[in-house]
């Protein structure tokens, strides 16, 4: 059925999408996780831009949150993202990590 603004949905589709959102694992965090607007890059290309980020007690993972370019978003791909001006090597993951057993809370 037609509604309001349905041709600008249909021509947004069909266009693609601009940014893809994406789970992020970083290594070498040390003292700060992503807090949000952290550049992320590629090759030195800004790709993205990390929403948010914070220590996964349950994972014991450094986790940020982030859009970035969909040809970079395919779970396994490498990249950088800067924390309070330190690069830290972020790899995109496929599922939010959890631990529903809470196995890693027992141990």
């Amino acid at each position: 059925p037609d509604f309001i603004g349905r041709a600008g949905l249909l021509a947004r589709k069909e266009a693609g999408l601009k940014w893809q959102f994406v789970t992020l694992e970083v290594d070498g965090v040390t003292d700060a996780d992503a807090r949000g607007s952290e550049p992320i890059q590629r090759d030195g290309e800004l790709i993205g831009r990390a929403t948010s980020g914070g220590y996964g007690w349950r994972t014991g993972k450094s986790l940020a949150l982030a859009m970035v370019a969909p040809q970079h978003a395919t779970p396994g791909t490498e990249m950088e993202i800067v924390i309070l001006g330190q690069p830290h090597r972020a790899v995109v993951i496929a599922d939010s990590p959890f631990d529903p057993e809470n196995n890693a809370l027992r141990s």
